[in-house]
């Protein structure tokens, strides 16, 4: 970030406090939006999640997701087919940066 004094580091550090009130206020955030395609092509040789998940299980419904997100199965799956060694390191490492993102956001 370059700053052309202080007036312009003051909108900034307004824009980020404005960025931090929005993100502590949104409670819900979409796959499509935790796990972009940028994310997504980076870490695993898929361009998205439901690509992902589809090689997994292309029948999977989002309840049974919340059934199998902890299970040694979707874990050997995250580990053998993305750069993480677990769905906590993944799904951690995608809400680190969507953080980082949405706090940078107009920056």
């Amino acid at each position: 970030m370059k700053f052309k004094g202080f007036d312009e580091f003051e909108k900034k550090l307004n824009r980020i406090a404005k960025n931090a009130q929005e993100l502590d206020s949104d409670n819900t955030v979409s796959f499509v939006d935790l796990f972009p395609e940028s994310f997504m092509s980076k870490n695993t040789k898929y361009t998205s999640m439901q690509e992902f998940m589809d090689d997994f299980d292309s029948d999977i419904t989002n309840e049974e997701f919340k059934e199998i997100q902890n299970s040694n199965e979707w874990n050997e799956f995250v580990k053998s087919n993305s750069n993480f060694a677990d769905w906590d390191s993944m799904i951690g490492t995608a809400t680190e940066e969507y953080a980082a993102n949405q706090l940078f956001d107009g920056i």
